[in-house]
């Protein structure tokens, strides 16, 4: 993907309602992508997981926090009780976040092509 696609594509998700609230921040949007592949490979995070997948410009925890609690707030991300193990809070992207994800990147592979 050239940088002109990638750029566009950036922009695409800026003016997806359910996606504006990730680009705010650039963690934030590392953590769309981190959630759209655990979705995609059928994982399970929690929240400290999620955190701890961050490596592009890593906040603090109280940052990720209010980030966190403002996605939950907005609807883009759905918290759950943990399939796995009872005290683990999974986060997951809302339907809403995740089917306009799905919408963008379909879309920039037909452009790509």
């Amino acid at each position: 993907m050239k940088a002109g696609q990638v750029l566009a594509l950036m922009r695409t998700l800026a003016e997806e309602p359910t996606l504006k609230p990730f680009c705010r921040r650039s963690f934030s949007l590392e953590l769309l992508l981190i959630l759209a592949e655990a979705e995609r490979s059928r994982r399970e995070l929690g929240v400290e997981e999620c955190f701890e997948a961050l490596t592009v410009a890593r906040p603090t925890r109280g940052t990720f926090s209010r980030c966190y609690q403002s996605l939950v707030e907005e609807g883009c991300l759905e918290i759950r009780e943990s399939a796995a193990k009872r005290s683990k809070r999974a986060v997951r992207l809302s339907a809403a976040s995740e089917a306009a994800l799905r919408r963008v990147l379909v879309a920039a592979r037909k452009a790509e092509a």
